[in-house]
């Protein structure tokens, strides 16, 4: 990837878009409900937090639109080579003390395993809803865009503090086949 990141305004076809905000809302629902946040899982890194690990593992909408021909159109303008990673269900309810600090992907990550991010931005993400900056700058999100990412560009965001959930979900490739803790293994591309 050329710039640590790059906005496709718009890309998301309307029944994707409706299908992913759906199904990333019940994902985020069936984890307060059943107030998994802190507990064990079998998923990615081995524990619920606010957001929902390898979420296509738990949802077939998300797992057929993860592994989609749209988005194969997508990472192999940026990727020569992808394979399946993770894709995170980030879901923040109204008024939810859910804020992430500033970090880059990749740290996360083994040494030498490249990531990028292809977020699909599922509502309009504003200053009041949970501020989305890249690199210290705010960046203004539209539903139906993707935010492609490089996974060593430094962002964060805000808390929700509307009366609406602000929803996104990351589905992140990388360009070596990962083979790490319970995240998605195989070629993509």
């Amino acid at each position: 990837m050329q710039k640590p990141y790059e906005i496709l305004e718009g890309v998301i076809p309307k029944d994707y878009l409706e299908k992913a905000q759906k199904a990333t809302l019940e994902l985020k629902n069936w984890l307060l409900d059943n107030a998994l946040i802190g507990k064990s899982s079998n998923l990615g890194t081995g524990r619920y937090w606010r957001g929902i690990e390898t979420a296509s593992r738990i949802s077939p909408v998300l797992h057929k639109l993860y592994t989609s021909d749209f988005m194969k159109g997508i990472v192999s303008k940026y990727m020569s080579e992808a394979y399946y990673y993770n894709d995170q269900a980030v879901v923040k309810m109204p008024k939810e003390p859910f804020a992430f600090p500033s970090h880059y992907d990749n740290q996360y990550a083994p040494t030498g395993l490249h990531q990028i991010n292809f977020m699909w931005i599922l509502d309009d993400i504003t200053p009041e809803s949970g501020d989305f900056k890249i690199e210290g700058t705010s960046v203004r999100l539209k539903a139906g865009d993707i935010l492609v990412l490089d996974g060593n560009t430094v962002h964060c965001s805000g808390k929700n503090v509307t009366d609406k959930p602000r929803r996104a979900w990351a589905c992140v490739y990388t360009t070596t086949d990962p083979n790490y803790l319970d995240f998605f293994s195989g070629r993509f591309i």
